[in-house]
């Protein structure tokens, strides 16, 4: 049996899946961020290496090929690292490869990823081979609509709140709650005397969606605003590389984006404004399992709706097993 290697190194997580060549994903690992513009180059490598070295652990089996998604990851570069098995090639791809293709669930065809994970960008491909990019130009002066977004949001209408600026919001107990403050005034010491990092800090949207689920008319605001944020980072794309009655796939990439949501919601129906025919998705897949789909396409593996299958039961699986070290399938 033949196997590939994809990886994902985002702003939060280090992902790595090895998969067989019918698509059945056989192992995984994780590691922590890997984005050079907020860390150390050393802790990135330590990340991939965590990834790495959990999805290999007990594996002991060659692989076909390696793909490794993230902008960084040239920099962060794997010589020296302790392989414990034989790699026979290495592919670098960026986020927007990787994501298109585990929306696309293939390789090569033209579509628009909406990414909002810790950071946000859009980036897009059309028939012709010509790509236009969008944002990524982190969270002082971009990524609009993205976790760390979401959450400065959130944590600017506690404090409205607080002030009697504005109403009351249940973000102010979960916020407390999930930073483990007894009082408000602690967020000062956290953000300004210690600063908490990039991905930490961009964890606190998940507040918002739960605030937002039980009806929370700031979270629900915030989560708006973020989705037509995003939208509007796409119209840029969307303007330079498909007509008024194109037909494209919009993939919804990322963390924020991994679920249906107002988010999404709004995203779709902005989009629709501009380009009536495009068909707005979330991905099937995170980014890592396009990088998976990517190196099995370079070994010359078509991948059919029996691979999808495989790889769709497989995720599943290693989801409920997964730890911190990587697991392998029984």
């Amino acid at each position: 049996m033949r196997y590939v290697l994809g990886i994902d190194a985002g702003g939060t997580h280090t992902r790595c899946q090895i998969a067989d060549v019918e698509g059945r994903i056989v192992s995984v690992g994780y590691g922590g961020p890997a984005n050079t513009n907020f860390i150390s180059p050393k802790d990135a490598r330590h990340s991939v290496e965590c990834a790495l070295s959990g999805a290999l652990k007990s594996f002991g089996r060659p692989v076909e090929v390696a793909v490794l998604a993230g902008p960084h990851l040239p920099a962060v570069t794997l010589r020296g690292m302790p392989f414990k098995v034989q790699i026979k090639k290495k592919i670098f791809v960026n986020e927007f490869e990787a994501a298109l293709a585990a929306g696309l669930q293939n390789v090569g065809g033209p579509g628009v990823v909406i990414l909002s994970g810790t950071g946000s960008f859009c980036m897009g491909r059309n028939w012709a081979g010509e790509e236009k990019h969008t944002g990524g130009w982190g969270p002082t002066i971009g990524d609009e609509g993205s976790g760390y977004d979401l959450a400065r949001e959130a944590l600017a209408a506690v404090v409205r709140a607080s002030d009697g600026r504005d109403s009351r919001t249940i973000l102010t107990e979960l916020i407390c709650s999930r930073l483990k403050l007894s009082h408000l005034d602690g967020l000062k010491v956290l953000l300004y005397r210690q600063p908490m990092r990039r991905d930490i800090f961009a964890g606190l949207a998940e507040c918002v969606f739960v605030a937002a689920k039980s009806g929370d008319k700031a979270a629900e605001a915030i989560l708006r605003s973020g989705g037509r944020r995003l939208a509007r980072l796409a119209f840029p794309v969307l303007d330079q590389l498909f007509g008024w009655g194109d037909a494209f796939p919009v993939i919804l990439s990322g963390g924020v984006l991994s679920r249906r949501s107002i988010v999404t919601d709004m995203i779709n129906a902005n989009v629709k404004t501009v380009r009536p025919l495009a068909k707005v998705s979330v991905s099937a897949f995170q980014p890592v399992t396009g990088a998976v789909i990517i190196g099995l396409h370079s070994i010359g593996v078509k991948i059919t709706g029996w691979i999808t299958l495989n790889l769709e039961n497989s995720k599943s699986t290693m989801n409920s097993s997964s730890g911190s070290r990587g697991n392998k399938a029984k």
